[in-house]
């Protein structure tokens, strides 16, 4: 639930340090996709220890934030590969948490389950799920990216209905679909329709 709240910190670090203004529909757009995650969480109670894991969650919103400005601002020259600047962002963060596992606990001991599980998540959900991340910022802004990457709660809400059971009340569907059409809305551009052509103009046609 926190992590959707990067989108409104985006918007507001990306019109503030990119000059990436947001037109009335995508403010519509964003307006509509919180009152979705409102609608889905309306009966959360959070209490006690949880108020820690939120504040935690905080810093982690405004984190998330800030990396999603600064990629944009890396990638939206497309003077760098999307595939070189994945490899060094990745491997400086890989590096340092390799370094911290080994430290605090050792070589670990991996099965065969175990090295499939890393390939997939090394491989498919980081290498190259990030490599397409940048490549599509070098054209979407700031706040359209973060908010393609707030359809999570859409995809965890599915998924955890079909694989874990986890069922779903028509509050929270009606709350899914608000939160997409949210996302769609910001999504939609302007169509350009190519001028047409002057009356006076003619066109010479061959013999």
């Amino acid at each position: 639930m926190m992590l959707n709240g990067t989108s409104a910190v985006v918007l507001v670090f990306g019109t503030v340090w990119l000059a990436e203004h947001p037109t009335r529909l995508q403010i519509a757009g964003i307006t509509v996709f919180f009152a979705g995650i409102a609608l889905y969480f309306a009966e959360a109670d959070f209490s006690g220890t949880q108020m820690i894991g939120l504040a935690v969650a905080t810093f982690q919103v405004f984190a998330n934030a800030a990396a999603a400005v600064l990629g944009r601002f890396v990638n939206r020259t497309a003077t760098l590969s999307p595939l070189l600047i994945t490899t060094i962002s990745m491997g400086v963060g890989a590096a340092m948490l390799i370094v911290a596992a080994l430290f605090t606990q050792g070589v670990p001991q991996l099965g065969v389950g175990e090295i499939g599980f890393i390939v997939w998540l090394a491989g498919i959900n980081t290498a190259f799920a990030f490599t397409l991340w940048n490549h599509t910022q070098r054209t979407l802004s700031a706040m359209e990216s973060s908010m393609i990457n707030s359809t999570m709660l859409i995809q965890i809400g599915a998924l955890a209905w079909i694989f874990l059971g986890d069922a779903l009340s028509i509050r929270e569907v009606a709350g899914m679909l608000l939160a997409a059409a949210g996302i769609l809305l910001v999504q939609v551009r302007r169509l350009r329709r190519a001028p047409r052509p002057s009356l006076t103009q003619t066109t010479d046609q061959p013999a």
